[in-house]
């Protein structure tokens, strides 16, 4: 579980937290998701159960969207 915090506006905090689950299907979870707080960006990947790497692929789907976002010029986009 990832829990952020951050101040987006004067008298407004956010609270976020991201948790995935196996469910009843699968043995292992193969979701992903990511949140970057002072752009106000958060990110889900479905896993694709049943299809081989599909954890890696949403766990790269997440990663590189998020590190985007992330190295963006600071006067750009931030929440």
């Amino acid at each position: 579980m990832t829990v952020l915090k951050a101040n987006v506006a004067p008298g407004l905090r956010l609270r976020a937290c991201g948790v995935t689950d196996v469910g009843r299907q699968r043995e292992h979870n193969e979701d992903s998701c990511s949140m970057v707080i002072d752009r106000g960006l958060f990110v889900v990947a479905d896993g694709m159960g049943g299809h081989q790497a599909g954890d890696v692929a949403s766990r790269l789907a997440t990663s590189h969207i998020s590190e985007f976002f992330e190295n963006l010029s600071p006067e750009i986009g931030r929440a």
